[in-house]
Protein backbone atom coordinates (compact mmCIF):
# COMPACT_ATOMS: atom_id res chain seq x y z
CA UNK A 1 0.00 0.00 0.00
CA UNK A 2 1.17 3.51 -0.62
CA UNK A 3 0.03 6.74 0.99
CA UNK A 4 -0.96 9.38 -1.56
CA UNK A 5 -2.00 12.19 0.76
CA UNK A 6 -3.77 13.44 3.84
CA UNK A 7 -5.97 16.27 5.02
CA UNK A 8 -6.79 17.89 8.35
CA UNK A 9 -8.06 21.24 9.55
CA UNK A 10 -5.37 21.06 12.25
CA UNK A 11 -2.12 22.54 10.92
CA UNK A 12 0.03 20.65 13.47
CA UNK A 13 -1.46 17.31 12.36
CA UNK A 14 -0.91 18.23 8.71
CA UNK A 15 2.74 18.97 9.38
CA UNK A 16 3.24 15.83 11.50
CA UNK A 17 1.73 13.55 8.85
CA UNK A 18 3.57 15.04 5.87
CA UNK A 19 6.36 12.37 6.03
CA UNK A 20 3.74 9.68 5.29
CA UNK A 21 3.06 10.99 1.77
CA UNK A 22 4.59 8.51 -0.66
CA UNK A 23 5.39 6.00 2.09
CA UNK A 24 4.90 2.35 1.17
CA UNK A 25 3.96 -0.43 3.57
CA UNK A 26 3.81 -4.14 2.87
CA UNK A 27 0.46 -5.75 3.57
CA UNK A 28 0.40 -9.44 4.33
CA UNK A 29 -2.92 -11.24 4.25
CA UNK A 30 -3.54 -13.85 6.91
CA UNK A 31 -6.86 -15.18 5.66
CA UNK A 32 -10.12 -14.31 3.99
CA UNK A 33 -13.28 -16.23 4.81
CA UNK A 34 -17.02 -16.03 5.17
CA UNK A 35 -18.03 -15.88 8.82
CA UNK A 36 -21.20 -17.09 10.53
CA UNK A 37 -23.16 -13.86 10.06
CA UNK A 38 -22.58 -14.12 6.28
CA UNK A 39 -20.07 -11.30 5.83
CA UNK A 40 -16.68 -11.75 4.22
CA UNK A 41 -13.86 -11.22 6.71
CA UNK A 42 -10.29 -10.42 5.70
CA UNK A 43 -7.45 -10.51 8.23
CA UNK A 44 -4.32 -8.61 7.29
CA UNK A 45 -1.09 -7.53 8.90
CA UNK A 46 0.80 -4.37 8.02
CA UNK A 47 4.56 -4.51 7.77
CA UNK A 48 5.25 -0.79 8.10
CA UNK A 49 8.16 1.01 6.50
CA UNK A 50 9.36 2.04 9.97
CA UNK A 51 9.84 -0.29 12.95
CA UNK A 52 8.23 2.23 15.31
CA UNK A 53 4.90 1.85 13.47
CA UNK A 54 5.15 -1.95 13.77
CA UNK A 55 5.86 -1.61 17.50
CA UNK A 56 2.92 0.80 17.87
CA UNK A 57 0.48 -1.46 15.94
CA UNK A 58 1.35 -4.41 18.18
CA UNK A 59 1.05 -2.33 21.36
CA UNK A 60 -2.40 -1.09 20.29
CA UNK A 61 -3.63 -4.58 19.36
CA UNK A 62 -3.84 -3.85 15.62
CA UNK A 63 -2.36 -7.23 14.63
CA UNK A 64 -4.16 -8.60 12.78
CA UNK A 65 -6.35 -5.87 11.33
CA UNK A 66 -9.79 -7.29 10.50
CA UNK A 67 -11.86 -5.86 7.64
CA UNK A 68 -15.41 -6.95 6.80
CA UNK A 69 -17.55 -6.70 3.69
CA UNK A 70 -21.27 -7.35 3.34
CA UNK A 71 -20.81 -8.20 -0.36
CA UNK A 72 -21.99 -11.66 -1.39
CA UNK A 73 -18.86 -12.17 -3.51
CA UNK A 74 -15.72 -10.13 -4.03
CA UNK A 75 -16.11 -7.92 -7.10
CA UNK A 76 -14.17 -8.39 -10.33
CA UNK A 77 -15.62 -5.16 -11.74
CA UNK A 78 -13.64 -1.92 -11.19
CA UNK A 79 -16.89 0.04 -11.77
CA UNK A 80 -18.58 -1.78 -8.87
CA UNK A 81 -15.82 -2.57 -6.36
CA UNK A 82 -16.20 -4.42 -3.08
CA UNK A 83 -16.02 -2.36 0.10
CA UNK A 84 -14.20 -3.66 3.17
CA UNK A 85 -14.31 -1.60 6.36
CA UNK A 86 -13.44 -1.59 10.03
CA UNK A 87 -13.33 0.68 13.06
CA UNK A 88 -10.36 0.48 15.42
CA UNK A 89 -10.06 2.28 18.74
CA UNK A 90 -6.77 3.05 20.46
CA UNK A 91 -6.69 4.30 24.03
CA UNK A 92 -3.34 5.66 25.10
CA UNK A 93 -3.09 6.33 28.80
CA UNK A 94 -0.98 9.02 30.39
CA UNK A 95 2.44 7.58 31.18
CA UNK A 96 2.51 5.20 28.21
CA UNK A 97 5.92 5.18 26.53
CA UNK A 98 5.50 5.80 22.79
CA UNK A 99 8.23 4.96 20.26
CA UNK A 100 9.73 7.71 18.11
CA UNK A 101 8.62 7.67 14.47
CA UNK A 102 8.64 9.93 11.43
CA UNK A 103 5.36 11.49 12.62
CA UNK A 104 6.12 11.96 16.35
CA UNK A 105 9.09 12.38 18.60
CA UNK A 106 8.11 9.58 21.01
CA UNK A 107 8.53 9.52 24.76
CA UNK A 108 6.09 9.39 27.65
CA UNK A 109 2.51 10.38 26.77
CA UNK A 110 1.62 13.28 29.11
CA UNK A 111 -2.19 12.89 28.82
CA UNK A 112 -4.88 10.29 28.20
CA UNK A 113 -6.05 10.21 24.60
CA UNK A 114 -8.22 8.12 22.34
CA UNK A 115 -7.92 7.63 18.59
CA UNK A 116 -10.75 6.15 16.55
CA UNK A 117 -9.80 4.88 13.09
CA UNK A 118 -12.50 4.45 10.42
CA UNK A 119 -10.78 2.46 7.67
CA UNK A 120 -12.11 1.52 4.27
CA UNK A 121 -10.56 -0.48 1.43
CA UNK A 122 -12.43 -0.34 -1.89
CA UNK A 123 -11.22 -2.77 -4.51
CA UNK A 124 -11.75 -5.56 -7.00
CA UNK A 125 -10.11 -8.79 -8.10
CA UNK A 126 -7.95 -8.59 -11.20
CA UNK A 127 -6.24 -11.89 -11.96
CA UNK A 128 -4.45 -12.87 -8.76
CA UNK A 129 -4.58 -9.38 -7.21
CA UNK A 130 -7.10 -7.51 -5.12
CA UNK A 131 -6.38 -3.84 -5.83
CA UNK A 132 -7.96 -0.48 -5.20
CA UNK A 133 -7.88 2.50 -2.88
CA UNK A 134 -8.09 3.08 0.85
CA UNK A 135 -9.03 5.84 3.25
CA UNK A 136 -8.38 6.12 6.96
CA UNK A 137 -10.30 8.76 8.90
CA UNK A 138 -8.89 9.28 12.37
CA UNK A 139 -10.55 11.15 15.22
CA UNK A 140 -8.17 12.13 18.03
CA UNK A 141 -9.80 12.96 21.36
CA UNK A 142 -7.26 14.87 23.43
CA UNK A 143 -7.96 17.08 26.45
CA UNK A 144 -11.63 17.50 25.64
CA UNK A 145 -11.23 18.45 21.98
CA UNK A 146 -11.54 16.27 18.90
CA UNK A 147 -9.16 16.68 15.97
CA UNK A 148 -9.35 14.69 12.76
CA UNK A 149 -7.12 13.66 9.92
CA UNK A 150 -7.80 11.64 6.78
CA UNK A 151 -5.22 9.58 4.87
CA UNK A 152 -5.72 8.01 1.46
CA UNK A 153 -3.84 5.97 -1.05
CA UNK A 154 -3.69 2.84 -3.20
CA UNK A 155 -3.14 -0.84 -2.41
CA UNK A 156 -2.56 -4.14 -4.14
CA UNK A 157 -2.78 -7.53 -2.45
CA UNK A 158 -1.33 -10.39 -4.47
CA UNK A 159 -3.27 -13.58 -3.73
CA UNK A 160 -1.37 -16.85 -3.52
Amino acid sequence: MSYAGHHSTNEALLAAMKPLTGMRNTVRGQEIRRVRDGVIEARIELEPAFNAFDEMNRALGFVPIVFKSADEVISTNPERPSIFANVLTARILRGTVLPASPVMRGGVCPIDCEIIYHNQAVGYLEGTSFCGSFTSDQELAVTGSIQSITHWGRFELVLV
